[in-house]
C-alpha cells in the first residue's frame, strides 16, 4: 500500500490470533484483553463522551487513570467505505469522494492516521436498509455485533488514530457535528470506560449503544493491538436480528457505494476481480437462518 503510509506486509506475515479469531497481517506482540489492572477505588459516574454529545456509563477512578484524548491512540476498525483511504480522510480533514451525495466537515484533530493494518474477523458483514445519505439508493454495510466463531472472512483496515478522531469519526456516522460549539472540547473519556468495553462489562459482547436507534450507534470492541484497543461502530444487535428476522431491509449496494470499498480493497492489494466478487459475496440475497444463527 504504497503512499498512503499503511504497513505493507505479505501473505506470508499472516498469523493467526487464536484467542479471538482475528487473522492478522503481520506479526504484533499480542496482549491478553483480560490482564487489565483493576483500580484499587472506582465508582460509577456519568461522563461525557468526548465529540459525541451523549452520556454514557464508565468506571471514574483516580486521577492517574485520566488519558488525554487528543494523545491517546486507539485502533479505529473499518470494514466498508471507509477501508479507502480517501474516503476515510473525509472524516478527518473534510470534503467528499466520488460518489458521496454529500461532503463530511472534518474532525478537530485534522492529522493523518500514523499507521494502518488489515485483519479478518470472524463477524458476517452484510449490506441492510434500501437508502441513505452519503450513497442514495442501496444498502449499506453493517458488521455483526456478535462473533459467528469461525473462520474469519470478514475484511478490515484499522487505522490508529487518537481518541479524540476516534470520537469525531463515530460523530459524523451519526450525523453528529464534533466541530458544533456546544460541544464540549475538554470533555475526555475516562480509560476506564474502554477497559470496562474489554472486559464485557457495560453491555453483552463488548458492545456499548452509543446512540441507541441510529444506524451506526453501537461501539463495539474487537480486540487489542500492541496493546491499544481496536474500536468499531456498527449496527445494534437488535437491528441485526431485525435484518436476519425480515423486520429491517437487506439491500444490494449502489454502484458508487460499491466503488468506494473496491478502491479500498485494491489498496490491500486485491485485484479488481477478487475485489468485486469480495462485494458480490457478502452481498445479499443470505440465508437469512444462517446470519443469526449463532445467537
Amino acid at each position: 500500500m504504497a503512499g498512503d503510509g499503511s504497513e505493507v506486509v505479505s501473505s506470508s506475515a499472516r498469523v493467526e490470533v487464536e484467542a479471538s479469531g482475528i487473522t492478522e497481517y503481520s506479526t504484533p506482540e499480542l496482549k491478553n484483553e483480560n490482564t487489565v489492572q483493576d483500580e484499587a477505588k472506582v465508582y460509577e459516574d456519568r461522563v461525557r463522551v468526548e465529540g459525541c454529545g451523549v452520556e454514557a456509563m464508565a468506571l471514574v477512578g483516580s486521577s492517574s487513570s485520566f488519558q488525554d484524548p487528543e494523545s491517546t491512540y486507539v485502533w479505529y476498525g473499518s470494514y466498508a467505505s471507509n477501508m479507502w483511504s480517501a474516503r476515510f480522510m473525509c472524516y478527518i480533514e473534510g470534503g467528499q469522494v466520488e460518489g458521496m451525495a454529500r461532503a463530511c466537515g472534518g474532525g478537530r484533530n485534522r492529522t493523518p492516521p500514523v499507521a494502518s493494518r488489515w485483519l479478518r474477523v470472524p463477524h458476517k458483514l452484510i449490506f441492510g436498509h434500501e437508502w441513505s445519505s452519503f450513497w442514495g439508493s442501496g444498502g449499506v454495510a453493517f458488521l455483526d455485533p456478535i462473533s459467528h466463531g469461525g473462520s474469519p472472512d470478514t475484511l478490515m483496515r484499522i487505522y490508529k488514530i487518537t481518541l479524540q478522531q476516534f470520537c469525531d469519526v463515530l460523530a459524523q456516522e451519526n450525523r453528529r457535528d464534533p466541530n458544533d460549539s456546544t460541544v464540549n472540547s475538554h470533555s475526555t473519556v475516562d480509560w476506564n470506560f474502554i477497559d470496562r468495553l474489554r472486559r464485557d462489562e457495560i453491555a453483552s459482547h463488548r458492545t456499548f449503544d452509543f446512540f441507541p436507534g441510529s444506524w451506526y450507534g453501537t461501539l463495539k470492541y474487537l480486540r487489542d493491538e500492541d496493546g491499544l484497543p481496536i474500536l468499531t461502530f456498527t449496527c445494534s444487535i437488535a437491528d441485526m436480528r431485525r435484518f436476519s428476522e425480515g423486520q429491517l431491509p437487506v439491500c444490494a449496494p449502489s454502484k458508487s457505494y460499491s466503488h468506494v470499498i473496491i478502491r479500498g480493497l485494491l489498496e490491500h492489494g486485491l485485484s479488481e476481480e477478487e475485489a468485486t466478487a469480495y462485494v458480490k459475496a457478502h452481498s445479499p440475497p443470505y440465508d437469512r437462518v444462517s446470519v443469526m444463527n449463532h445467537m
